[in-house]
């Protein structure tokens, strides 16, 4: 039986903010948007999620990388924050879904950006729970995240579906014995958890 709902945020609560941010950075500060995608996904990107350094630092190296001045690369890093805006109708789904299950947010991010997000659109009340990478000093696409998370909620594998737009992670989800939902749209989404028995 279905107990826990987990749910991603970018690219499925919300837009894919980082593709959005790499367009308008790249127009604003006429920058190689291939280098500054480059950029923003490094190893070092990876160790701001796991909460291993800061935002401060993590502008220090941008900088350095896009050899722009400091202030310009704290600017990029504030576009990239802004360019999340919740999908319309996940916050319908998310309630319709809460009455049931808990619903969980499990994302890979940093604690600047949620808590910029949450400054803007006060999205962390609308679930039972948020977690982190930063949370647990894990990032996707390792299927540990998930472990941690499973028993965070004191729930087994096989009565939690994880929501995500990454298949790899869903793949590392589905090994450790979770059920597995690839993110297309809200109206899709609703039919594949109505196949799997969730009540939506």
């Amino acid at each position: 039986m279905i107990k826990v709902i987990l749910m991603d945020l970018g690219g499925v609560y919300f837009t894919e903010g980082k593709k959005i941010a790499i367009e308008r950075i790249s127009k604003k500060f006429s920058v190689n948007p291939e280098k500054l995608r480059k950029s923003l996904s490094k190893d070092i990107s990876r160790e701001w999620r796991k909460g291993k350094i800061n935002e401060k630092y993590f502008v220090k190296i941008l900088a350095r990388k896009l050899n722009v001045e400091e202030k310009k690369a704290k600017e990029m890093i504030r576009i990239w924050h802004d360019s999340y805006t919740p999908r319309n109708g996940m916050n319908r789904i998310v309630k319709k879904l809460r009455k049931n299950y808990k619903v969980v947010v499990l994302s890979g991010n940093t604690k600047e950006r949620i808590r910029y997000i949450d400054n803007k659109y006060n999205f962390q009340k609308e679930f039972d729970k948020c977690l982190y990478s930063f949370t647990f000093g894990i990032n996707k696409p390792e299927s540990r995240i998930f472990k941690a998370s499973i028993k965070k909620m004191k729930v087994k594998p096989k009565e939690c579906v994880m929501i995500d737009d990454s298949d790899k992670f869903l793949r590392n989800v589905k090994k450790a014995g979770g059920l597995a939902i690839r993110f297309r749209n809200p109206k899709k989404l609703q039919s594949d958890l109505r196949s799997i028995g969730v009540i939506v």
